[in-house]
């Protein structure tokens, strides 16, 4: 999901992320941040928002659970009480509305028909 971007909505506070994929079951998301992220273990909510290329498409409120983190660098400005500097984190998609169903399913369509010509270009 080439500059498609994350909001991650925990209690009062955001969190802004890269979407490295996404699909109906789940969402890939880059976080670089110095935020605490212990409220990640909490259920939450995402925005997603969508690229140029796809009119800036918003899917409003997938509700999540958080699946897995992988932690890539640490700040250890706290040591030994170290947090989270970059992480890539995995949501199970729990809950998506029929509006947004939809408009995923129409950006997925716009990809496919994307890579099909660039295949075809790729063989002539």
């Amino acid at each position: 999901m080439p500059d498609a971007k994350a909001i991650i909505h925990i209690n009062n506070d955001t969190i802004d992320a890269d979407v490295i994929n996404m699909s109906l079951e789940g969402i890939l998301c880059d976080i670089t941040c110095t935020k605490s992220y212990n409220d990640l273990l909490n259920s939450t909510h995402i925005t997603v928002i969508f690229p140029l290329q796809f009119d800036n498409m918003q899917i409003k409120i997938l509700w999540c659970k958080l699946l897995r983190v992988n932690v890539f660098r640490w700040n250890e400005v706290y040591f030994p009480k170290c947090t989270p500097e970059h992480m890539r984190v995995v949501w199970q998609i729990i809950k998506i509305s029929d509006e947004d169903r939809e408009k995923f399913e129409e950006i997925c369509r716009k990809i496919q028909k994307e890579h099909k010509n660039i295949d075809e270009i790729k063989k002539h």
